[in-house]
């Protein structure tokens, strides 16, 4: 399992550690407070998408779809200056696809299997409703693994806009808030998170090596 140790200072629902090392994390969030919202619902969908899915529920897939578009939206956010970190709200409409180039274009890397599976989901969103003709798509067992890896892959890339901002927030939120006492939010989230879960097993390393850094500095920090 997981290296967790959250240190007790850390609120993880509001996003901000409250110590004197959350003045760098701060002025991230502070850059564009829309980005972080965006990331905190995307994070709430694909939760819901993923349990749904793993539950066999066909819904599942359309939640997952709308994590995935609030997350495109806050990595544009982040990186594209001329926005000043505002969300554009209706003028920028649901163009998965389209903000799937944006980012790309913005420096986002997914790789093409990722990228396929995201034109999958914009496919099932389109023929939700009961009245609307088409033929759904027929899921099966790695459809959970599928939703992780996209969100997992979408979410490495918000490691260069700032390491501790990718560990705190989205997926990783509640590996290192797991252990915050009293975070009801938290626990439940990774009740939701871990079962049958590989992409977070293959970054268990990544996890344990950063939360060590963390502590670390905070320690550090407490010595100054």
């Amino acid at each position: 399992m997981f290296f967790v140790k959250a240190n007790s200072t850390l609120i993880v629902r509001q996003g901000i550690p409250l110590n004197d090392y959350s003045e760098e994390l701060a002025k991230i969030i502070d850059r564009s407070p829309d980005a972080n919202r965006f990331v905190k619902k995307a994070t709430d969908d694909y939760l819901l998408g993923r349990l749904g899915v793993l539950h066999g529920l066909e819904s599942g897939l359309d939640k997952a779809y709308e994590g995935v578009e609030k997350l495109l939206k806050a990595f544009i956010l982040f990186t594209d200056q001329s926005l000043g970190g505002k969300s554009q709200g209706k003028k920028w409409g649901h163009n998965v696809l389209g903000f799937l180039e944006q980012a790309k274009s913005n420096g986002l890397k997914l790789d093409p299997e990722c990228e396929r599976f995201v034109s999958t989901l914009k496919f099932h969103y389109g023929i939700r409703y009961p009245d609307t003709t088409g033929h759904s798509y027929s899921f099966g067992s790695d459809a959970t693994h599928k939703i992780d890896a996209l969100f997992f892959q979408l979410w490495d890339n918000f490691e260069p806009i700032y390491g501790d901002f990718l560990c705190m927030h989205g997926p990783y939120e509640p590996i290192f808030g797991s252990q915050t006492p009293m975070n009801f939010f938290v626990q439940h989230m990774l009740q939701a998170l871990a079962p049958d879960n590989r992409e977070l097993e293959k970054r268990n390393d990544y996890l344990v090596s950063e939360f060590k850094k963390w502590e670390e500095r905070l320690s550090a920090n407490k010595h100054d």
